[in-house]
């Protein structure tokens, strides 16, 4: 008799990457020099883009999408309307070139996912799920910090302009925690790029030791007199009645 053909999470599937598009617009902005067309079009972003698809090629990937944030509204935004309120828009020279960039992904027939009411973090993350389930090894490229939530032993985070990687070991020798905490500890320490407080007071080495001690921001509320001094202690909990760590 034959035996079970392998399973989706058994088999050696191939790898999957996916890109943080405007993540990835917005780092080639700014870490490529300034570039023209021919009509004095700025293409530093564009040049970028393109570079960083072709060494993706170069790699071997088997899979590659891009997940683009839409203009609608997020449910965040509903959440909080301070969440990200302080962003200034982008400048006009990026915008001139993200419906070049696009061309550059249909010309090179990258899928181009977007849903509106989600950013594209929400779909790098349905799509890493799904890839790992099917047991592909999953590549987010990003520099979002957020998606250290997602890492396990078949995602990875990969930088494409440093051509840096992040993997579960590498975030607990840098943040001290697992990807499993990461989103307690930008509750404690706050995020000002997405203009998430935190708590006053509570930087990384504190909220990893807490996290470390305590294992999770719940039990850290529980054991709230128990925590540092009385002008931290009294942080915590006032952020917590305004239900800023919720």
């Amino acid at each position: 008799m034959d035996p079970d053909p392998p399973t989706p999470t058994d088999r050696a599937a191939g790898t999957l990457y996916v890109l943080d598009a405007h993540g990835l617009i917005f780092q080639m902005f700014h870490g490529v020099g300034e570039m023209s067309a021919p009509d004095g079009r700025p293409t530093n972003a564009v040049f970028g883009v393109t570079r960083a698809l072709m060494d993706l090629y170069d790699r071997g990937a088997d899979y590659l999408l891009a997940a683009f944030d839409l203009p609608d509204p997020t449910f965040r935004v509903q959440l909080s309307q301070e969440y990200k309120a302080h962003r200034a828009p982008p400048p006009d020279d990026l915008l001139t070139q993200e419906p070049m960039i696009r061309q550059v992904f249909e010309a090179m027939r990258v899928p181009v996912l977007g849903v509106p009411g989600f950013e594209a973090d929400d779909v790098m993350a349905t799509l890493a799920d799904e890839g790992a389930a099917r047991g592909l090894r999953v590549f987010l490229c990003t520099s979002d910090k957020d998606c250290r939530q997602l890492l396990t032993d078949r995602v990875t985070i990969l930088n494409l302009r440093k051509k840096e990687e992040l993997d579960a070991a590498g975030l607990l020798k840098d943040w001290g925690v697992t990807p499993a905490q990461v989103c307690d500890f930008q509750a404690l320490v706050g995020d000002s790029v997405d203009n998430v407080p935190g708590v006053p007071g509570c930087g990384p080495k504190t909220a990893a030791k807490w996290l470390q001690q305590y294992g999770s921001l719940d039990a850290i509320l529980a054991n709230g007199d128990a925590l540092g001094g009385p002008k931290l202690r009294h942080a915590v909990k006032a952020v917590a009645a305004n239900g800023a760590l919720a």
